[in-house]
């Protein structure tokens, strides 16, 4: 992953050496947006969220149920890509 160029200004884009790279779906690029407006920063769960479904990390708790699993497991998944 070495050559990597970032474009933030519409459209988001990441290009490699071979071209552009596929960014997956909305949430993906909003959760890669947040993470390269704070680079060389700490990111905080609360904040992941806010951007990703505009809520208060309590609010996705209570409605996700099981002590925020289903939450943290959304989140993990949009990590994972």
């Amino acid at each position: 992953m070495e050559n990597l160029r970032f474009r933030l200004l519409r459209p988001l884009e990441v290009w490699d050496r071979d071209g552009p790279v596929d960014l997956g779906g909305l949430g993906q690029q909003l959760l890669l947006a947040v993470l390269l407006l704070n680079a060389n920063q700490v990111v905080t769960i609360q904040r992941l969220v806010d951007a990703l479904w505009g809520l208060p990390i309590h609010w996705v708790i209570a409605l996700a149920g099981a002590g925020g699993v289903l939450a943290a497991l959304a989140l993990a998944r949009h990590l994972a890509r």
